[in-house]
Parts: C-alpha cells; structure tokens; sequence
C-alpha cells in the first residue's frame, strides 16, 4: 500500500479516484468512532501518528478492493489504486448478492447443470442461511 509522508498534511501518493473514495469514508458513522476509539477498532500502533486516519482508511479501501477482485466483481490497478466494476460486480450489485456468495457461484456454477444442481448451488449463497424454515416445510 502506498505510504503517505509524516508531515502535518499528509500528501499520499493516491489516484484521483482512490483519494475521492477515501474522502468519502469520511462521513461513515464508523470512521467518526474509530477516531474516538481507535483501539476498539483495530486502530494499533501502525497509526499512531495518523490523526485523522488517513492510512488506516486507505488500507481498508485497499482490502476491501482485493476482495472484491478476488470475487471477480471489479478489476484493481494497485499500482494507481484505480478500480473498475465488472459486469458481474454490477450484477452482483443490483440484485444485492455478497461477494462471498459470487464466490460460491464462481466455483461451483459450470455451462451444463441440472436444474437441482442450480438450486443446491444457490441454496450455498449467504441470502438463504437466514431464512427460517417452516415446520410444515421439514416434514
């Protein structure tokens, strides 16, 4: 990840797009109470000259885009900090569908299957593991 300097206003070698989105986390609930308590959010010694945070919210916006690519929902430039959204991230995002769940379907979802096999490839999606189960469904 990029490091920004030790000076009073930092100068992070950021991508335009990177920086606005590290802007933007500015007005999330979390970001305000990781300042007021940094150590409840796992805001350790690697921070500590960060005030307002700076690497800490570029780390996250970092990690959060490995998984994402690691989903094959965007693509990452590391390099610039510049990401684009696939066609199956924007699908993945209008039907509401977690990235972890994309991963079931990357792995499991093959050209040629039963019309069962879809629904136990579905049935592995985090959607449906909260969803109750009538009594009068069971037996």
């Amino acid at each position: 990840m990029k490091q920004c300097n030790g000076s009073d206003t930092p100068t992070c070698n950021f991508s335009f797009f990177f920086l606005s989105v590290l802007v933007g986390l500015n007005i999330y609930p979390r970001y305000v109470r990781m300042l007021k308590s940094p150590a409840l959010y796992g805001v350790g010694a690697d921070y500590q000259d960060d005030d307002s945070l700076v690497q800490k919210r570029a780390d996250i916006i970092h990690s959060a885009a490995v998984l994402l690519e690691k989903s094959q929902l965007i693509k990452y430039e590391r390099s610039s900090g510049r990401f684009t959204g696939t066609e199956l991230g924007r699908i993945a995002s209008h039907y509401y569908v977690t990235h972890n769940s994309m991963v079931v379907y990357n792995q499991h979802l093959r050209p040629t299957m039963s019309v069962l096999e879809l629904f136990r490839v579905f049935a592995l999606s985090n959607e449906f593991k909260l969803l109750p189960v009538s009594s009068a469904s069971v037996s």
